[in-house]
């Protein structure tokens, strides 16, 4: 049975756009473009804590690389007024360097999602690891 959602194509292709944004900044300790990805007040939840904010997001981020991650089963539902959406995805996140590439996370992402200034940006997303 397929998802009802009230997003058009071009909605679904640019919330998977940013999914995309989200793990080149991440993996790239690229902080700026990283809490570009959010809401200014946006909030990202892990199993290590909650991290809040344009300024707290960009530090997390520039904290973070060596990594890769890969992200798949992209799931995306609008709300009811289109300015909305909710989203998950299963992502495997990858530690390389000198030592080698090892797997250090596998688990999934829930997101709320908002279109502000034209533009799709997670308001919150929640960090689940398997395992």
């Amino acid at each position: 049975m397929p998802l009802a959602t009230s997003l058009d194509a071009t909605e679904v292709a640019e919330i998977h756009r940013l999914y995309a944004e989200y793990c080149y900044a991440l993996d790239g300790a690229d902080g700026p473009a990283y809490a570009a990805c959010f809401v200014p007040d946006g909030e990202l939840h892990t199993p290590a804590g909650a991290t809040a904010g344009h300024t707290a997001l960009s530090a997390f981020a520039a904290g973070v690389a060596p990594v890769r991650h890969h992200v798949a089963n992209v799931l995306v539902d609008g709300d009811a007024d289109g300015e909305g959406a909710t989203g998950r995805a299963y992502f495997v996140a990858y530690r390389f360097g000198e030592g080698g590439t090892r797997v250090i996370a596998l688990g999934r992402y829930e997101d709320v999602l908002v279109r502000r200034d034209g533009r799709w940006r997670f308001a919150q997303r929640r960090v689940i690891v398997d395992g």
